[in-house]
């Protein structure tokens, strides 16, 4: 009679072992990194981190705003690969564009967003996305990855915006 209680007990606790040891019942949702505005963007000056970094750099001769001044931060890679983001902002609007380069080729993929190929600058095959909360737009020329990532408050900016900042990017380093 007192191994009743007791065969219970094991009974019910297999449940809590299997998901400790398999994961939950249901089946995992995949995770989603989003990219926020960087209002509060963080950073150093644009020369300080152009100082960092030894390959070539495209930054834009015109903007859809008139932005504060730029900060940018520097991420060091494994095996030499390093990826400058240069942070343009307007608070007023609650506007930003990011221009992201990489020195190595990236290749954009989304299981979740529908990518869009274009043409940059008439020669680069790229790619567009659209999350929702920013538009990004991708490519690689010259061994090198170039990212705009750009958002508003008000209402998404359209490929061509994009497309145009890309046609004013102009190589400084």
């Amino acid at each position: 009679m007192k191994l009743r209680p007791l065969a219970v007990l094991l009974s019910l606790l297999w449940i809590p072992l299997v998901l400790l040891m398999f994961g939950s019942v249901r089946a995992p949702m995949p995770v989603h990194a989003v990219q926020e505005p960087p209002f509060g963007v963080s950073g150093e000056p644009l020369e300080s981190a152009l100082r960092r970094i030894s390959f070539p750099i495209w930054l834009p001769t015109w903007l859809p705003f008139t932005p504060t001044t730029p900060l940018a931060f520097v991420i060091n890679h494994p095996n030499g690969v390093q990826t400058i983001h240069i942070d343009y902002v307007d608070p007023q609007s609650r506007a930003f564009v990011e221009i992201s380069i990489t020195n190595h080729p990236v290749n954009t993929i989304s299981e979740r967003y529908k990518l869009q190929k274009v043409i940059v600058n008439g020669e680069y095959e790229g790619v567009f996305v659209d999350n929702g909360i920013v538009q990004m737009l991708s490519w690689n020329q010259e061994g090198i990855s170039i990212m705009i990532t750009a958002s508003r408050s008000d209402h998404p900016y359209p490929i061509s915006i994009l497309l145009q900042i890309a046609a004013h990017l102009k190589r400084v380093q």
